[in-house]
């Protein structure tokens, strides 16, 4: 056992905590365990539970954080790092990982040995692509990748069967895959100011889909019925032409997803 500012923790933390000490030029307050995104760190017993570093400025993820082996959330939010390490696979008892708004621009194939991730967010980075590996992720209920620059997603993306919030909002997307359909427990699915010109058949499998942004997109246009649309619940497209798009946001509707579509 070791003290640091008055807590007495395992040595190996706090000897982790006092080198981050060091480069951050601060020290590193205890916080609450509800205080994810705060600036400090919260104890389970006597071991760091989590950390949260925003807005340090922070260039690349110190590389002290990865002896924190028993750490279950970590956020690194609002600062300038470029790269992930590989090393980041290390971290196996995360739950949580946090680092959006930094200048990630991919990810390495590591993130996949995190499996016992339930939340990922990514949003506000520069990323352009998901590695295959996020499908190791089996426990993953929530993967937010808003404002960033994906095109496509992986097929790997069907295997998060514990998904319930997908979050790609402001993405360069012009297509899902089919395979979305195999997300059995997505709740909410977020696809506003993308580039769709369509939504795939299997999209009308999800019954437990809730919330559906499509607005922003180059999806048909639904003329000047939109507003009756949007304040109908269950909806009747039938004086629409048949196809594809119509289909599936009619089996969506009648399953009692709300559709936001402007």
């Amino acid at each position: 056992m070791k003290e640091y500012n008055g807590q007495r923790l395992v040595a190996r933390d706090a000897e982790i905590l006092e080198n981050l000490e060091i480069e951050l030029g601060e020290s590193i307050s205890r916080t609450r365990l509800v205080d994810r995104d705060r600036f400090g760190y919260s104890m389970v017993k006597d071991g760091v539970w989590s950390l949260s570093l925003p807005d340090k400025d922070l260039k690349e993820v110190p590389e002290a954080i990865f002896g924190l082996k028993s750490v279950k959330l970590l956020s690194l939010s609002s600062n300038r790092i470029t790269k992930l390490p590989e090393s980041i696979g290390d971290l196996k008892e995360l739950t949580a990982l946090n680092l959006s708004s930094n200048r990630l621009t991919s990810l390495p194939e590591s993130i996949g040995e995190l499996k016992e991730l339930t939340s990922l967010k990514l949003g506000s980075n520069q990323l352009t692509s998901l590695p295959e590996s996020i499908g190791e992720l089996k426990e993953l209920k929530y993967l937010g990748v808003s404002n960033n620059l994906i095109e496509e997603l992986p097929d790997a993306v069907a295997k998060l069967k514990q998904l319930s919030v997908l979050d790609l909002r402001h993405n360069r997307l012009t297509e899902l895959s089919e395979s979305i359909g195999e997300l059995s427990n997505l709740m909410i699915l977020l696809l506003s100011s993308n580039k769709l010109t369509s939504l795939p058949e299997s999209l009308g499998k999800l019954q437990g889909l809730r919330k559906l942004y499509i607005d922003d997109n180059q999806l048909p246009s639904l003329s000047g019925d939109t507003t009756e649309i949007e304040k109908s619940f269950l909806v009747d497209f039938g004086k629409y032409p048949v196809n594809t798009y119509t289909s599936v946001l009619t089996k969506l509707r009648r399953a009692g997803c709300w559709i936001q579509f402007s």
